[in-house]
């Protein structure tokens, strides 16, 4: 028996050549570049932890291994162009998200962690999109008259494409938020929700919304952002909102305050700063969006013309079950 177990073990080796691939770690082969087993299981374990916080369809893992293999050839098609993404572009770009979340790097960082992800894993995903946009900017330039003045007539005449060139009602608004404990009592929460329309009826009064804000506000207020949230149109604000609640916020005049609102950790005032009512420009206001439009969408054809050929030109072969 121990001289047939000397014999198996080898020959094994050779019959079943995925086990080796197993064991040195690849997962798929592109070319003669490798996507790691360590690499597919971080990003569909990303993916899937993103799906179920969303209440969405846990990704297919070939879906997923089709994504990895895309980053690659366009990580690889950017080097041999000399189209680079510096580490100053990225860091600019991860501030602006966490300023736009309106959160401090630490309370960032923890919210990646909950999404299997990090700010390297972030920038990664900053990066990929910077070099495929570069390399979509590039496509386009190497063409000449891609859009005509025709096409770009021809789309601003049709009814279907109004939306394109109508800029929709948007609010600049101000928040002043009371956050609720995970754990508040009955009491606890009704007190805070009497603190919460005081402060309301204090506002609507005429009493300084920033003072108010800076005073009472548990968000990120300062002497610059005085508990200004910025521009938000209704679809923008249905992400962070009910539906019944934009209605509330879009009804407002200029200056007006809402009544507390309850979002998912607290109640928020809302004051109107400034209206901008629905505008549909002219032609030659919406020309150069126009054309932006299209050259973009033919851009994305190119590379997507582009993305199939380089695939097949290269030898892709998978190393792990799919299933």
């Amino acid at each position: 028996m121990r001289k047939l177990l000397l014999i198996a073990i080898p020959a094994l080796l050779f019959v079943i050549p995925i086990s080796a691939a197993i064991v040195n770690g690849i997962a798929c082969k592109v070319g003669d570049a490798v996507i790691t087993i360590h690499e597919f299981n971080t990003a569909y374990e990303r993916e899937k932890t993103q799906a179920l916080l969303l209440g969405i369809q846990v990704p297919i893992k070939k879906n997923v291994m089709e994504t990895l293999v895309t980053e690659l050839i366009i990580k690889k098609e950017a080097e041999e162009k000399g189209i680079v993404v510096t580490g100053d572009e990225l860091e600019v770009l991860v501030a602006e998200v966490m300023k736009q979340n309106q959160m401090t790097r630490e309370e960032f960082t923890e919210q990646l962690k909950k999404e299997k992800m990090s700010i390297e894993d972030l920038e990664d995903m900053i990066k990929i999109d910077l070099l495929k946009n570069r390399l979509i900017s590039q496509m386009i330039s190497e063409r000449k008259n891609l859009v005509s003045d025709g096409e770009i007539r021809s789309f601003y005449d049709d009814p279907a494409n109004k939306r394109y060139f109508t800029s929709p009602v948007s609010l600049k608004l101000s928040q002043i938020f009371i956050g609720v404990p995970e754990n508040a009592s009955y009491k606890e929460l009704m007190e805070i929700k009497k603190l919460a329309s005081e402060i309301s009826e204090r506002a609507q009064k005429g009493e300084s919304f920033a003072d108010l804000a800076e005073l009472y506000s548990e968000q990120n207020v300062n002497i610059e952002n005085r508990g200004s949230l910025g521009s938000f149109t209704a679809r923008q604000l249905t992400e962070i909102m009910q539906e019944e609640q934009v209605l509330t916020v879009f009804s407002l005049s200029s200056q007006q305050v809402s009544p507390p609102l309850w979002l998912s950790e607290g109640y928020a005032i809302i004051r109107v700063d400034q209206r901008s009512e629905e505008k549909v420009l002219t032609f030659d206001e919406a020309r150069g969006n126009i054309k932006s439009f299209l050259l973009r969408k033919k851009g994305e054809e190119l590379f997507r013309d582009w993305l199939v050929t380089r695939r097949n030109a290269l030898r892709v072969h998978y190393m792990i079950d799919m299933e």
